[in-house]
């Protein structure tokens, strides 16, 4: 039967229909309804392209033959297999959704191949490395289209390497972690390239991450000075550095311990100045500084010990002992450098010391020295004190008005011995010289010659002030004021505990104080006249000259704070 005779039939069964009884072609447009196809109601048709398989609303064409030429007219897609890495199959050729990484796959007989879109790098959340640090610095890296299995590169200016580990967060968001020493100066800024596991990749555009080191100290931890109380102007200088070149500042952290001591901390030079608050025992001040360059801090832990000075240091121009000579026991010949016996204290940066007129005799073993240490004179040989300059001897020597001496001295002799003068003839300016010159005479008497100042010359006798002891140790201080007139004595020792021996008033501005001597260039002679005559015999530990008259209350102070250094109580 022809199907172009057939007039109207109202069911065809997949059962009365031969296989390839009816010719599809030959079926008129709609003669074959969708709405007239049940579930399987076509099995194994050869449909025409004027078939549209949109009009099945139910049900599959099972095993049908369909031409390379179908044609999906809707607009939502054509969805295909959807499946996890694990539940991929062996067939070459299909095509799937990985659900597992989200991308489109096919299998090509080997290996599976993702459909992967190209990433994106867009920022990370830490743009600084600190590289000298030590550890590794974690990135979050943010971008598109990131995948499992990927690996973070960090690109520098010539050249790169891989974070040791990258985690996927996100298809957007990947964590690496890199040791902070990879990131090198030379080579910021880094940009960030994201490599898919396919071998698709992405790369920032532009560099990301630079480089920038906390600053590094270059002054050690722990003690940076050792200062008097009395000391002023700058007393440390702390430093740091910065790889990048940054400026650096410095600032007290954490407490304010430095100008709770009376200092300033200068916050671009790192400097360390200012009167220290007085201490009444030596006293160390602890502090942290941290150093900022950037946005990069260090800190480090620092000490000034700020010792209690009981010597007063004000109009102090120099400052003996014997103490701290550098040289070893035995004879120090005639014209040896005596500068280390000054220290670093005020007046060895212009004053001068050596051996004149004779050897003497360095000691270590005295008994009641400080440290054992003195000066042995045997009446040849003396202790010289002078200025490293003529305008130094006029400063501090040859224009003071008033003036002070304070000696430690052990004196064995029994007649007229010196033992401070600047007095004689050998200046090479303004003639002879009589200059606050002393000599013991006995135990009983001093005298003194200080006619070039108007104060005359003479004996002095006010009582035995010998200390009549094993310990013969004597602290001598005399003070001359112009203002009041008064010329003072002072002994203290195991007998006498600091007493005004005698005081001789000369009257309200009396003399001329202690000038008049301009260009004079004779020194100080510790031991002896400075034109080697009436040269002492004893021991010699301390010696300070003052451009000033020091107070009853200050002589006393220092008399209490240094007595117990020979032994007295």
């Amino acid at each position: 039967m022809g199907g172009d005779r057939i007039m109207a039939i109202t069911k065809i069964t997949g059962a009365s229909i031969a296989a390839d009884s009816i010719d599809g072609t030959k079926i008129a447009d709609d003669a074959v309804n969708s709405e007239h196809l049940t579930d399987g109601g076509i099995d194994n048709a050869h449909i025409a392209t004027g078939v549209d398989a949109s009009k099945l609303t139910t049900g599959t064409l099972a095993n049908a033959r369909l031409p390379s030429n179908i044609s999906d007219a809707g607009t939502e897609g054509t969805k295909v297999a959807v499946g996890t890495t694990a539940q991929r199959g062996t067939t070459t050729g299909q095509w799937r959704y990985n659900s597992t990484t989200g991308l489109f796959e096919g299998y090509n007989g080997t290996v599976f191949t993702s459909l992967a879109p190209t990433p994106t790098v867009t920022s990370v959340d830490d743009s600084e490395v600190d590289s000298a640090a030590g550890g590794n610095q974690t990135i979050v890296v943010t971008g598109t289209n990131f995948g499992s299995g990927g690996t973070i590169t960090f690109i520098g200016s010539s050249a790169e390497f891989n974070a040791a580990t990258t985690t996927y967060n996100s298809a957007t968001q990947v964590t690496a972690v890199a040791p902070k020493s990879s990131f090198l100066n030379a080579q910021e800024p880094y940009k960030v390239k994201f490599t898919r596991a396919g071998g698709s990749a992405g790369t920032s555009a532009s560099g990301l991450i630079n480089v920038d080191n906390a600053p590094a100290w270059t002054t050690a931890a722990g003690t940076v000075a050792t200062i008097s109380e009395d000391d002023t102007g700058n007393h440390a200088t702390l430093a740091a550095t910065d790889a990048e070149g940054d400026t650096v500042s410095y600032a007290e952290t954490g407490a304010t311990n430095i100008t709770g001591a009376g200092l300033a901390l200068n916050s671009s030079t790192g400097v360390i100045s200012g009167d220290p608050t007085d201490v009444s025992a030596d006293t160390t001040v602890s502090f942290t500084v941290r150093a900022t360059a950037g946005a990069k801090t260090s800190d480090r832990a620092f000490a000034i010990v700020v010792e209690n000075q009981p010597i007063l240091q004000t109009d102090l121009v120099f400052d003996f002992r014997a103490a701290d000579f550098s040289g070893s026991a035995g004879t120090i010949s005639d014209g040896t450098s005596l500068a280390s016996c000054l220290g670093s204290r005020l007046g060895s940066a212009y004053a001068t010391s050596e051996v004149q007129h004779g050897n003497v005799t360095f000691v270590t073993n005295d008994s009641y020295a400080p440290g054992g240490k003195a000066f042995n004179l045997t009446g040849a040989g003396a202790l010289q004190v002078g200025m490293s300059s003529q305008a130094n001897y006029n400063t501090y020597f040859n224009n003071p008005t008033d003036t002070t001496v304070v000696m430690w001295v052990d004196w064995n002799g029994s007649t007229r011995e010196g033992f401070f003068s600047r007095y004689g003839t050998s200046a090479p300016a303004d003639g002879s010289i009589y200059h606050f010159n002393h000599m013991f005479d006995s135990y009983t008497q001093l005298h003194r010659n200080s006619s070039g100042v108007n104060l005359g010359s003479g004996n002095e006798s006010h009582g035995n002030w010998d200390p009549n002891h094993a310990n013969d140790w004597t602290m001598w201080v005399i003070t001359y004021d112009v203002s009041s007139g008064n010329q003072i004595w002072y002994v203290g020792n195991e007998s006498n505990a600091m007493v005004t021996w005698y005081t001789r008033a000369l009257g309200t501005n009396s003399g001329n104080g202690m000038t008049g001597y301009s260009n004079n260039q004779t020194p100080i002679m510790l031991g002896g006249r400075v034109d080697n005559v009436q040269m002492m015999n004893g021991n010699i530990a301390e010696a300070r000259y003052y451009k000033r008259a020091l107070t009853s209350a200050q002589i006393t102070a220092e008399w209490n704070a240094t007595k117990g250094n020979y032994s007295i109580s």
